[in-house]
């Protein structure tokens, strides 16, 4: 049976329905939906919607390339935020399992383009609301806020605009208010007032709640090269990029399976207190495993 990034295809594809199944019972918004619908829809020159090839793929290159095509990454990784919500407070009983299993094949994870646009407006409306609705209406939680928020921002108007449209939500909620007053409430605001919402509401409904488990099929992994970070040479000199060369071709047979992120020079370690300077990449221990084997590093 074909696999992407280690998850068998059966198991991908019941990752995919429950994760997608998870956003539509707890809807974002129309353009949310919209967008999952989109991956469902039939293309009549194929005759299969693009989750549909997903399906139909016979080897790990075609199931690699169907995902890559289908665009449910972009689904998941736009509505990232919501799944990880789900999984701190565990929707249903589902939602830790259901963001772990979509986590395990980097269904949230990948580059995203850095507009902001109708569906991460939804998702960030629907998040206030419903992380509102986790908090008391009660005197000590507006001080708590109000922390909070002067921490995140140096814009006192901004934190105080933040705070009072953050207590409204919380006393809506608990007393039940109308949906679209709450999206109205926090839709007036700037886009900055909505990043400090958005940062203080998860700071204190998850402060207790154990983090979202993320286990990246991909790994950093690097070669250091003596001298680059005492600048003895330099990224041009012939040996690293001869060493360059030899990596990426190593690495080469991985990509066409997506088990390959990036590759350069750079900081060997996430550990920022190593300073270790050499070629830098990313990929699953599977590619980085038969590059060492070539002798590679």
């Amino acid at each position: 049976m074909a696999a992407y990034l280690g998850v068998n295809q059966l198991d991908l594809i019941t990752s995919i329905n429950d994760g997608l199944a998870l956003l539509e019972t707890y809807s974002p918004g129309p353009e949310c939906q919209t967008r999952i619908d989109a991956l469902r829809a039939v293309d009549p020159a194929t005759g299969q919607s693009t989750l549909g090839a997903i399906a139909t793929a016979t080897d790990d290159v075609s199931l690699a390339a169907a995902v890559s095509q289908s665009g449910v990454n972009w689904v998941f990784a736009r509505m990232g935020n919501v799944l990880r919500f789900h999984a701190a407070h565990d929707t249903d009983g589902i939602g830790s399992s259901v963001h772990q299993k979509l986590t395990a094949w980097n269904a949230t994870g990948g580059a995203m383009t850095m507009e902001y646009n109708r569906v991460d407006e939804e998702c960030d409306t629907w998040l206030a609301i419903n992380r509102a609705a986790k908090l008391p209406a009660a005197p000590d939680t507006k001080a708590k806020l109000e922390n909070y928020a002067a921490a995140v921002s140096q814009q006192p108007e901004a934190v105080k605009n933040a705070v009072k449209t953050m207590v409204k939500m919380i006393a809506g909620t608990a007393a039940g208010a109308d949906e679209d007053s709450l999206k109205k409430s926090f839709l007036s605001l700037s886009l900055h007032e909505r990043h400090i919402i958005n940062r203080v509401l998860p700071a204190i409904t998850e402060e207790t709640v154990p983090r979202p488990v993320q286990a990246s099929p991909f790994g950093r992994y690097g070669v250091p090269v003596e001298g680059l970070a005492t600048r003895e040479i330099t990224t041009k000199d012939e040996s690293v990029q001869e060493l360059r060369a030899k990596i990426s071709a190593a690495l080469e047979p991985f990509r066409a399976t997506n088990e390959v992120q990036m590759s350069g020079i750079g900081g060997i370690y996430d550990d920022r207190t190593r300073s270790e300077v050499g070629i830098m990449f990313v990929c699953t221990a599977r590619a980085a495993a038969s590059a060492s084997k070539l002798g590679v590093f």
